[in-house]
């Protein structure tokens, strides 16, 4: 609801402008953009990987040509000034990284709308759509850490986002809109660029899941023991034997189920785990109905569980060439230009002129 009022603000305010503003000569949303250089910042050095300021300028050579693959295929953005950046800036972690020593930086661009301000179209000071490319890194897949079995079992999981097909040959996947729920105002499109025959993470199938949910039972009822245990002079024995048999019928419970749903899933236990939601915790097991059909989905209904592919990358080439590249961008919905460029990425952008970089 607070974020409709806000929608709601905003538009009012956009329909007053319009409505008691001087008119322009041309339609902000029809013209033709130009594009700009921010400030190489990334560049200059921020808290990286050893590897990646080594490497600083191939990496360099390397974003230029990203830079000019964009501009290529969207040489004047519809309704957008499009500002482009160069980062060193990364986001990669120990559980999505295949190998943290390759380099890993980053393509980022920007396009701010134009508007009609006092008679005159200009690009307005901010924007919320945006298209990022990581190379050697996770950060923009739209992928979600599976907290409480990584931290519980000293696992390395996560999913990926619903895969809605290809683009260029390469799979597109769409992340989990932001927003509410029911109204989500922001829907994001990630491709990975990859090595042919190759993929930089490795599914894990129902039957390891099932496996993983037997040993995080394991080392959950200890930790809910251990939690009465802790309060069991202060409490009482009849609280604590109370509280003991609880936590016995309910993980007793877990476990049945565990059971339950592998016999229900024999025949497809060397299948991918392709989840309902984007991160499963003990609970997701213990409401499950083990007579249903209903733990599991479709590549492009639901997320997959995965973990990184440490044999993907090679080692024998040098640290600072790609060898995947996650391609993002946003498109808020109702705004012109983000539709106009979500066309362009959809319609116009070629992905396997990225891939050839992979092979370079």
């Amino acid at each position: 609801m607070k974020l409709r009022l806000i929608t709601l603000f905003i538009l009012t305010i956009g329909l007053y402008g319009t409505l008691y503003s001087q008119p322009c000569p041309e339609k902000p949303e029809t013209k033709k953009g130009i594009w700009k250089n921010y400030p190489d910042t990334g560049l200059a050095g921020f808290v990286v990987h050893p590897v990646t300021m080594k490497y600083k300028a191939q990496i360099s050579q390397v974003l230029d040509s990203i830079v000019k693959l964009f501009i290529k295929y969207n040489p004047e953005p519809i309704g957008s000034v499009a500002r482009w950046e160069k980062s060193l800036r990364t986001e990669w972690d120990s559980i999505t990284s295949p190998d943290p020593s390759f380099a890993n930086y980053m393509y980022t661009g920007g396009y701010f709308p134009y508007i009609c301000s006092k008679g005159t179209v200009k690009a307005f000071s901010q924007t919320d759509t945006w298209v990022y490319l990581q190379v050697n890194g996770f950060w923009p897949s739209g992928h979600t850490l599976q907290h409480e079995f990584n931290n519980a079992l000293n696992e390395k999981l996560f999913t990926l986002p619903p895969q809605r097909g290809t683009l260029g040959g390469y799979p597109v996947f769409e992340p989990i809109p932001l927003g509410e729920w029911d109204s989500p105002w922001l829907i994001f499109y990630s491709v990975l660029i990859h090595q042919p025959g190759k993929l930089p993470y490795k599914p894990v199938t129902k039957g390891e899941f099932f496996d993983l949910y037997d040993k995080l039972a394991q080392v959950k009822e200890k930790e809910y023991q251990d939690g009465i245990t802790s309060q069991r002079k202060n409490m009482g024995e009849d609280w604590y034997n109370e509280q003991t048999e609880r936590v016995k019928k309910q993980f007793e419970g877990i476990r049945e189920n565990v059971k339950l749903l592998r016999k229900l899933y024999e025949k497809e236990l060397n299948q991918p785990a392709i989840l309902r939601s984007w991160e499963y915790t003990i609970r997701d097991i213990e409401i499950t109905d083990p007579t249903q059909k209903k733990f599991f989905t479709t590549a492009n209904r639901g997320y997959q569980l995965v973990r990184s592919n440490p044999e993907y990358m090679d080692q024998t080439q040098e640290k600072w060439k790609p060898q995947f590249m996650w391609v993002e961008w946003l498109k808020p919905l109702a705004k012109s230009n983000a539709l106009e460029l979500d066309k362009v990425m959809h319609e116009q952008f070629d992905f396997k002129e990225l891939g050839k970089l992979l092979t370079k």
